[in-house]
C-alpha cells in the first residue's frame, strides 16, 4: 500500500511530466497516466482528506484537458 505523502508525489510528478512533455507523440501517454494518478488521489481523499490538496488537484485536471485539447489539435495540423 502506497503512503498518503508517496500518493502526493506520485500524481504532482506524473502531472509535471505531462506539462513539460514537448515530445507530441508522448503527449497523450503522459495525460493518460497523470489523469489516473489524479483520480487514484481523489478516491484516496474520499477517505483521509488533505487539507488544499483538493484545489490541487482540481486545477491539474483542468490544466491537463487543455494541454489535451492544445495537443491533439497540434497532431490533427502536422
Amino acid at each position: 500500500m502506497r503512503t498518503d505523502r508517496a500518493s502526493r508525489r506520485d500524481w504532482k510528478e506524473l502531472y509535471q511530466s505531462a506539462m513539460l512533455e514537448t515530445d507530441l507523440a508522448k503527449v497523450p501517454q503522459r495525460i493518460t497516466e497523470a489523469n489516473r494518478a489524479i483520480l487514484d488521489r481523489i478516491e484516496e481523499l474520499l477517505t483521509n482528506p488533505t487539507q488544499g490538496e483538493h484545489r490541487a488537484l482540481d486545477i491539474a485536471l483542468r490544466r491537463l484537458r487543455v494541454l489535451h485539447n492544445n495537443s491533439s489539435a497540434k497532431q490533427k495540423s502536422a
